[in-house]
């Protein structure tokens, strides 16, 4: 992941990062290390597994060592993703057969638009937002379509995520903000020597109606950008770069990242579950101890096929171990942590209480509205912005539309364990645990469920009713009374209901 840092870097340089950026990188550096996995977190070393106080070099690398990444944090994004992108994205009929034929391969990369845009969906789950340029490479602004066609002249579009974007500059215009100038950080893959290759650094200005091109030709060294390439651009009016914020607003171009909190959940469980798999190591390994075996112990010999033998009555051998009991406090703590964290992502998933007007109802078309939902057409107005951009680098009029899956599995791959507990924590009600357990086949598919809600129901007020009495009072007429004042028991019993159920007296708030 490019990261900027604007400590050693001139204000007057094109590749000084805006202050926000800078903010921003250091802000979803967990969120991407936790992407890229168990290798990522281990390279990143005390940053997230700390060492403890007077830790020596040598056993916390066998720590960090022995350490693995439970990455709840990775299958989240994937999932919810996922769910959107389960079925293809559908370009509706009011688009042109010729912009059509692009989503085939609209990235010049052979991507598809489901594919591309996917991965733009992905990244902004991690960054809190994420972009999509809609560019033309450079041709004569004289050329017909049969021409432009023939030469394979054609807008693409271009994923921008927030690492690349090291700047931008805004105005007020008629009231709404727009994007006057963005700064792209790029890497540019060029020949070196006959065989050979190498990256170079590049920094995209683009300007409403213009473009300039800087490349890093310091070798390596310190940065010494040069202009290698400007000129003016077709495109009028704005830069066409549209923006997908699912994130909590912080500025134009940066948000709180939606799914930070798990993140953080995520890092707590790998440095918790560093120290249990520690513990683990030397609870296994326990530890022989000696007294008064002899007047130099590093004469003594431990292995197969030797005898320790000693003449004093105060020697002692016997082997050491370690209790345990810290050991299934910390698998505890571990259970706690992973179930907060699947349920993260289902929540996600639960339609929003509280008040709905109609305007919201209408909207919603009957269906259960839902955080990921919302994103989802969040991301369909993204998509369909990138549409206006590419019919009018085409000339074309009336772009068109698209629609993108609303209806998503409940937890697909979740356990009947982790949709109980959802249940307990009041995240789901039972009717949608049942559906679930109806979907897996946990319960048999010609069940009905109105009938099992009512035996549970029958169930619950039976359980409630005789709550009062316990098993340990069944068959019994009567008990005795608590002791009066003094500690001696009246001679007089109380009777019991014969009936086996306590009526509860009733309670009103008159005089209240």
């Amino acid at each position: 992941m490019a990261n900027i840092s604007s400590a050693q870097i001139p204000e007057d340089s094109v590749a000084y990062p805006v202050d926000a950026y800078v903010i921003h990188m250091k802000r979803v550096k967990l969120l991407n290390t936790l992407m890229e996995g168990t290798l990522a977190m281990k390279e990143a070393g005390v940053e997230y597994l700390p060492k403890e106080p007077e830790e020596s070099e040598k056993n916390y690398e066998c720590r960090l060592a022995r350490a693995y990444l439970l990455n709840v944090y990775r299958r989240t994004v994937m999932y919810l993703s996922g769910q959107v992108f389960s079925r293809p994205m559908i370009l509706q009929d009011d688009n042109k057969d010729e912009v059509i034929e692009l989503t085939e391969n609209i990235d010049l990369k052979n991507n598809n638009i489901d594919v591309f845009c996917k991965k733009v969906f992905e990244q902004a789950l991690v960054d809190g937002v994420s972009f999509i340029l809609v560019d033309y490479p450079p041709a004569p602004t004289e050329l017909n379509k049969e021409t432009e066609k023939k030469l394979g002249v054609r807008p693409y579009w271009v994923h921008i995520p927030i690492s690349s974007l090291i700047g931008w500059k805004t105005d007020i215009k008629d009231g709404k903000t727009i994007l006057t100038q963005i700064r792209i950080k790029e890497s540019v893959e060029k020949q070196k020597g006959k065989y050979g290759t190498e990256n170079v650094s590049r920094i995209r200005v683009i300007n409403i109606g213009s473009y300039e091109i800087y490349e890093d030709s310091s070798g390596g060294k310190e940065s010494e950008w040069v202009l290698i390439e400007n000129g003016a651009t077709t495109f009028v009016g704005e830069i066409p770069l549209a923006i997908f914020m699912p994130g909590d607003f912080i500025t134009a171009m940066t948000a709180r990242p939606p799914l930070e909190d798990l993140g953080y959940l995520n890092l707590a469980h790998w440095q918790s579950l560093s120290d249990q798999t520690n513990i683990l190591h030397y609870a296994r390994v326990p530890l022989l101890f000696g007294k008064m075996l002899s007047d130099d112990p590093t004469n003594i010999t431990i292995g197969p096929n030797r005898m320790i033998h000693s003449n004093r009555e105060e020697a002692s051998l016997e082997y050491v171990e370690h209790s345990g009991a810290a050991i299934g406090s910390g698998r505890e703590s571990l259970d706690d942590l992973e179930s907060r964290m699947a349920l993260y992502g289902l929540q996600l998933l639960i339609p929003k209480t509280g008040r709905v007007t109609a305007t919201e109802k209408a909207l919603s078309s009957g269906e259960s509205d839902c955080t990921l939902k919302t994103w989802t057409l969040m991301f369909k107005d993204t998509i369909e912005q990138c549409l206006v951009y590419t019919y009018e680098w085409m000339k074309l009029n009336d772009p068109g539309s698209v629609n993108l899956n609303t209806e998503y599995r409940l937890l697909q791959t979740a356990d009947a364990d982790v949709l109980i507990k959802a249940k307990v924590a009041g995240i789901l009600p039972r009717r949608t645990v049942l559906k679930e357990f109806l979907l897996r086949g946990i319960i048999a598919n010609d069940s009905d469920l109105d009938d099992i809600e009512e035996w549970l129901t029958e169930e619950e007020d039976e359980l409630a009713s005789s709550s009062l009495q316990g098993t340990f009072l069944k068959n019994m007429t009567s008990v005795q009374p608590l002791p009066k004042p003094g500690g001696v028991l009246p001679d007089e019993t109380v009777p019991l209901p014969k009936t086996g159920r306590a009526k509860m007296p009733a309670f009103t708030n008159k005089g209240k």
